[in-house]
């Protein structure tokens, strides 16, 4: 059998190579070298840049995104931020994304950051970091161009790096958490909605109570109508007649006659108003 040389750092339960199908499953989790084989889980937070340059030096300010590639696995990954406007000196995007890696070994992490134009998006600078050598947490990465070289601006990229291996305990309560952040944005959008609900309940009750003011107004003013109208009619020939008596056949009535009428006439009206009561009589011809 052979047996690897000691002080090469290899775990004391992987010294007899031929025996491997023998060492334990505590004895795999706790070797680092199985820890980065396998499938995972990758959660990567770009959380925001510092110091953009412009792509083509036309002092333009760049409206930003970013693009992550997943490359050396079975399939190339693409994913990409939303666009920032107009923000080169520090945009804030705080988007996370998801990635199934099935070969970690070779897996690398592309960050590209571009800049949207209408006649096409223009290369910003990037940065590239093989997944053997990711550590999780908050890491800030220096950007390059696309020849590795440095940038007079010294670019950076923020983001949040997360690992957790296929079916374990870890990813178990990511989904978890991912779950609980999802039911409390629901729960947060569910309150709004029943806010507006109310306000609508509110604005629809009140509508309802003016359309019956309205109405009431409406079928007062028709019975006042409906009042008016009976007394013109009321206020006919006959009556005009009667109240200012009978005329001579030319139409015309003498002085004494007219004198002798107005007593009756004031007394029959009650007092009311000759000039009024002019006024009545033509309205009353008129309806006639």
């Amino acid at each position: 059998k052979r047996e690897a040389k000691p002080g090469q750092g290899q775990p004391a339960a992987r010294v007899n190579i031929e025996d491997e199908d023998d060492v334990t499953d505590q004895q795999k989790k706790d070797d680092p070298h199985d820890q980065d084989r396998g499938n995972c889980n990758l959660k990567i937070k770009v959380i925001g840049a510092r110091h953009l340059p412009n792509p083509d030096d036309s002092g333009d300010i760049v409206d930003p995104y970013v693009r992550i590639f997943i490359d050396g696995d079975s399939v190339i990954k693409d994913q990409r931020t939303k666009t920032i406007q107009d923000n080169g000196f520090n945009p804030v995007w705080n988007q996370e994304f998801k990635f199934e890696i099935e070969n970690r070994e070779h897996a690398i992490i592309t960050f590209k950051v571009m800049d949207k134009d209408i006649m096409g998006d223009d290369f910003i600078c990037q940065a590239s970091i093989p997944m053997a050598n990711l550590r999780v947490g908050y890491r800030t990465l220096f950007l390059h161009d696309e020849d590795g070289q440095t940038l007079a601006t010294s670019p950076t990229l923020t983001c949040y790096f997360s690992i957790a291996k296929a079916g374990s305990v870890a990813e178990l309560w990511n989904d978890i958490e991912q779950y609980e952040g999802n039911k409390r944005d629901l729960e947060k959008r569910k309150k709004t909605l029943e806010t507006e609900l109310k306000r609508l309940q509110k604005e629809t009750k009140e509508l309802i109570v003016s359309e019956k003011t309205t109405s009431r107004k409406i079928k007062d003013q028709e019975r006042e109508l409906a009042e008016i109208g009976d007394h013109v009619v009321w206020l006919n020939t006959d009556k005009i007649k009667s109240l200012w008596g009978d005329s001579d056949e030319d139409g015309s009535s003498s002085d004494e006659e007219e004198e002798q009428v107005r007593p009756k006439r004031k007394n029959k009206l009650h007092g009311i108003d000759e000039g009024d009561l002019a006024d009545a009589k033509e309205c009353a011809c008129t309806v006639m």
